[in-house]
């Protein structure tokens, strides 16, 4: 599901954003997906999909780790949410990686949630997401 979810995402952000599928089994909690900006700010995203029953990312401890790590860093979780019935539409919401801890335990909160729409396009999802990107920017190292 995931998978689908990632090329349907690549498919829509063609434009505007550049993807480098980088998920493998050989360096654990690696996230999915290195991105850039057309206008060359890099960042990491990681999918997850939820199901409307438990309403919680399953995040492992590896993944934990890496988002810790890069808590200053643009890190983000895409998380689709399919509903329980088809005529109800998806939702789309993102997170940034400093927040990985609170979704590995709690439930999902779209309060918390940088990003939330039912429409995955370039206004309601992609934009929002580059403007994310662009001011989650890091200029000096703590």
């Amino acid at each position: 599901m995931e998978s689908q979810f990632y090329q349907h995402f690549k498919k829509v952000s063609k434009d505007y954003l550049i993807l480098f599928r980088i998920e493998n089994r050989a360096i654990s909690g690696v996230p999915d997906v290195l991105a850039t900006t057309k206008s060359g700010v890099f960042f990491t995203l990681e999918f997850k999909e939820l199901s409307p029953k438990t309403n919680q990312v399953k995040l492992n401890k590896f993944q934990l780790v890496f988002h810790a790590k890069a808590i200053n860093n643009p890190s983000f979780i895409i998380i689709r949410q399919n509903p329980l019935k088809k005529s109800e539409p998806k939702i789309y919401s993102i997170f940034h990686g400093s927040r990985a801890m609170y979704l590995a335990t709690k439930k999902i909160d779209y309060s918390m949630a940088d990003i939330v729409t039912n429409k995955l396009d370039y206004p309601s999802l992609i934009l929002p997401l580059i403007e994310l990107v662009h001011g989650s920017r890091i200029t000096k190292l703590s």
